[in-house]
């Protein structure tokens, strides 16, 4: 039994030594929102952008057209091949929905194997 534990204890420490540095930060200062703020590849080639993290449903939150205090760095859906437009009355919005979509006009992405479904609120 006492050698299970040893090599159970080997392998976490293996998983802890592969894992990735992920810088993330509150946007309650950036988007008045309890959410995190962490720089991600988002689409098909990957655009490297800051997205807001929503822990409460299975959405993350990007810039797609200028705004005060937004990052200069914006998502090109037309660069993205595994862009899709989603009408806000989609299943997948209705969750979501809320005033912030229309005051800082940002992307909803749900991860659907492999395909990123983002709409422009």
């Amino acid at each position: 039994m006492q050698a299970k534990d040893t090599t159970r204890l080997q392998f976490l420490d293996s998983l802890v030594a592969r894992k990735s540095v992920v810088p993330i930060a509150s946007g309650r200062q950036i988007i008045q929102s309890p959410t995190y703020i962490v720089r991600a590849k988002i689409g098909t080639p990957p655009q490297t952008l800051l997205l807001a993290m929503d822990t409460s449903n299975d959405a993350a939150w990007i810039p797609c057209t200028a705004c005060d205090g937004c990052a200069s760095t914006l998502f090109a859906p037309e660069k993205s091949t595994t862009f899709k437009n989603v009408s806000c009355a989609a299943p997948e919005c209705k969750q979501v929905f809320t005033s912030l979509t229309k005051t800082h006009f940002f992307v909803m992405v749900f991860v659907t194997r492999y395909i990123f479904i983002l709409a422009c609120i």
